[in-house]
């Protein structure tokens, strides 16, 4: 028993890392009863959550480097009009 309330506790401690938004966080899968297949399950979806936030980030990235890409064009358009509407004054 005591040994089960050990890896609960340590199951509830990584819930919580991992809530705190530490993706990375593991724990060692310790028999093969209910316990060990709840460890188990919080592993892969860890892991998954991880591997989501991952993607987010590049995705998040992307679109920043498109977005700037689309400023930098608005700017140099901006500025050609305004040459443009100089030169005619």
């Amino acid at each position: 028993m005591r040994r089960t309330t050990l890896r609960v506790k340590t199951l509830a401690a990584a819930t919580s890392t991992l809530r705190e938004g530490n993706y990375s966080i593991r724990i060692p899968v310790v028999g093969e009863d209910e316990v060990a297949r709840l460890q188990a399950d919080f592993n892969e979806m860890a892991s998954n959550l991880e591997r989501s936030m991952h993607e987010l980030q590049e995705e998040r990235d992307r679109v920043t480097t498109l977005l700037q890409g689309v400023e930098v064009a608005k700017l140099s358009y901006t500025a050609k009009w305004l040459g443009q509407l100089l030169f005619l004054l």
